[in-house]
């Protein structure tokens, strides 16, 4: 599910309980912005592909730029010109996460 469809959907929860208490309310953000960090903690990689390899910026990772030779400054302004396709991923398909409707 694209990103802002899952902020929309969140959204209408709020909308559709719109009486509830504000302490509830407070209680559902938490949940909420818990369950998304979550998500990137877990499932997601910020990264791209330069020269057809992808590299993350996640330092832990064995595919972390910087392991491999880029430099932080020409990975920040791209001054290798080589990067491309830079998004979150998902870590198990290196699919791209969505942040809206494709076009």
């Amino acid at each position: 599910m694209p990103a802002d469809e899952l902020t929309s959907a969140y959204s209408k929860i709020l909308s559709d309980y719109k009486d509830i208490p504000r302490w509830s309310k407070e209680y559902l953000q938490g949940v909420f912005d818990t369950r998304w960090k979550d998500l990137y903690r877990a499932k997601l990689v910020f990264g791209g592909y330069y020269n057809g390899v992808f590299y993350s910026t996640h330092s832990s990772r064995p595919d972390y730029y910087a392991k491999h030779g880029i430099e932080p400054i020409q990975w920040a302004e791209n001054t290798h010109k080589g990067l491309v396709k830079v998004n979150h991923y998902w870590i198990t398909t290196r699919k791209p996460m969505p942040f809206g409707k494709e076009s």
